[in-house]
């Protein structure tokens, strides 16, 4: 997801409109600050699972609450994008 999401970034111009499959109508900075949430949830699971926190634990830290007021009531759940990059991790 996140070198997808890079990967739009780099096609994308200032002058762009994109238009998510999931969300609103955004540009580039939309699309960017987008990334960099990921980068950001990503980072902050790979730190907890780094501690040998298990999934419920990871879950229970809330690596999502800083955004979650603005950002946690999309498509996908706050619990579920923990459970998403923990497992993604894993592999």
């Amino acid at each position: 997801m996140i070198r997808a999401t890079e990967a739009n970034v780099a096609k994308v111009t200032d002058k762009m409109i994109v238009i998510p499959g999931h969300g609103a109508v955004g540009d580039k900075s939309h699309l960017t600050f987008y990334r960099d949430l990921l980068v950001g949830t990503r980072d902050k699971v790979a730190a907890l699972k780094k501690q040998g926190k298990s999934l419920d634990e990871i879950i229970a830290a809330k690596p999502t609450a800083a955004t979650d007021v603005d950002w946690g009531n999309g498509f996908r759940s706050p619990k579920a994008s923990s459970e998403m990059f923990s497992r993604a991790l894993a592999r």
